[in-house]
């Protein structure tokens, strides 16, 4: 007598049941894989075939903040990561809503002060602190008016400019 399992005809006959094991356990190891690597590479394909990313450099002198960046889009989440060259990395998601009084709304993780962030600044709020940039805790990203963000510089080290990228992804 034979049955059909879901990978091939095999015999009930006691003596085959090992091979029955053998031929239909582990193939399904391989298939399984490359159905889930297959749907990972589309499903990475099509997210990353509707975002947007804009990518600026910026370059902030010690005690000095850069000028003001806009949040490429408004009323959606906007996922920035930010690296402060070899010695630091983040990452934030902000929100800008455009409402009777605009708003800046963010959340991410700190990797100085080793904490999850979150925080808001209304249109009138200028330099409150979003989230650090580098490893020493010099280096900031803060809010700027008009619900924009600037990248600062607290170092007293005077040849330690921020260098770094913003990369925002909407």
């Amino acid at each position: 007598m034979h049955r059909v399992f879901e990978c091939e005809v095999v015999s009930v006959n006691p003596s085959t049941r090992r091979s029955w094991r053998s031929l239909c356990g582990r193939p399904w190891k391989r298939p399984l894989g490359t159905v889930a690597a297959a749907l990972a590479t589309t499903l990475a394909v099509a997210v990353s075939a509707h975002a947007d990313t804009n990518t600026m450099s910026y370059n902030v002198a010690p005690g000095a903040c850069g000028p003001a960046i806009a949040i490429p889009a408004n009323n959606k989440p906007v996922r920035t990561t930010i690296n402060a060259g070899i010695r630091g990395e983040g990452q934030v998601t902000l929100l800008r809503a455009n409402a009777s009084q605009a708003l800046l709304d963010w959340a991410g993780y700190d990797y100085y002060t080793n904490g999850f962030l979150r925080g808001y600044a209304t249109d009138g709020n200028d330099g409150l602190h979003i989230m650090y940039l580098d490893f020493g805790g010099n280096v900031d990203v803060r809010s700027a008016l008009s619900t924009h963000i600037k990248v600062c510089n607290s170092s007293g080290n005077p040849v330690g400019a921020a260098i770094g990228y913003l990369t925002f992804v909407y």
